[in-house]
């Protein structure tokens, strides 16, 4: 029970550092003119004569809003804020479009991609590609064969129905006897071959929207003269994918010094 409790806690941290690095990203210098030019139409359309025409203009809008959190900054970042000078109607109407968008875009920060692949024998590059077009999530093969050379050898054959993200990648690593390397960057997910005597990853973690926890080592002490002092260590990792809104997949390793600190975590 207690361990779940502070799993419960170690998510909300998580979630919401991810929240506030969403917040802080800085504008992008490269805004989308065609799609500048599609929301400033459809703005006008919703002061137009007929309710018809209104409605219309704002479920466009919405539909132009996209399902991503990247998609959702970008175009809350290009719809006009309200302000006096607009009729009261189109006023109520752009604020309910950012309310929803906003909603849409917390709701999408805290779930998870889902892989929807039914693979035959098919190589790990396309599995890879197909991934990374259903998730925006990419993955970087960088196994290297004895002679040096880069390995992308191997197939897969798998057939997942709108998975979990993390689920998904687990089962995909546990069939081709790969694994992720954990201080690979930010940008990519890094594959690597897997170490000999390695288990399977499927199972063996806890899967919470765009958040994959595992304890990789358990210690525990207990005191002989002063029974009351007995410990516990946990080295756990903590991997996040796009979906959280920080933009990038992570993979945190966290060991407890001889205090029982966190130690600092370097990637």
């Amino acid at each position: 029970m207690k361990t779940r409790f502070w799993i419960a806690m170690l998510l909300c941290v998580l979630v919401s550092t991810a929240g506030r690095a969403a917040e802080e990203k800085p504008a992008p210098t490269n805004a989308n003119p065609k799609l500048d030019r599609q929301i400033s139409q459809l703005v006008g359309q919703l002061n137009g004569d007929k309710a018809a025409e209104r409605d219309a203009a704002e479920k466009q809008l919405l539909e132009l809003a996209g399902s991503t959190t990247a998609q959702s900054d970008r175009f809350l970042e290009l719809l006009p804020k309200e302000n006096d000078q607009m009729p009261l109607s189109v006023r109520d109407r752009l604020s309910r479009i950012r309310q929803q968008v906003e909603d849409r875009s917390a709701k999408a920060a805290t779930g998870s991609s889902t892989i929807t692949l039914k693979a035959d024998k098919m190589p790990l590059a396309e599995v890879f590609a197909a991934i990374e077009k259903q998730t925006g999530n990419k993955l970087i093969d960088n196994r290297e064969d004895q002679d040096g050379k880069e390995g992308k050898s191997g197939n897969v054959t798998i057939d997942l129905k709108a998975e979990p993200f993390w689920s998904a990648i687990d089962q995909i690593l546990d069939q081709a006897k790969l694994g992720v390397y954990s201080y690979g960057g930010e940008e990519a997910l890094s594959i690597v071959a897997r170490n000999e005597g390695d288990g399977s990853r499927h199972g063996q973690a806890v899967y919470q929207g765009p958040f994959r926890l595992e304890v990789l080592d358990v210690q525990a002490q207990r005191g002989r003269r002063q029974p009351g002092q007995n410990t516990l260590k946990l080295q756990l990792e903590v991997a996040w994918s796009r979906d959280c809104g920080g933009g990038n997949l992570a993979t945190s390793r966290r060991p407890k010094s001889d205090d029982g600190h966190w130690k600092p975590t370097h990637r």
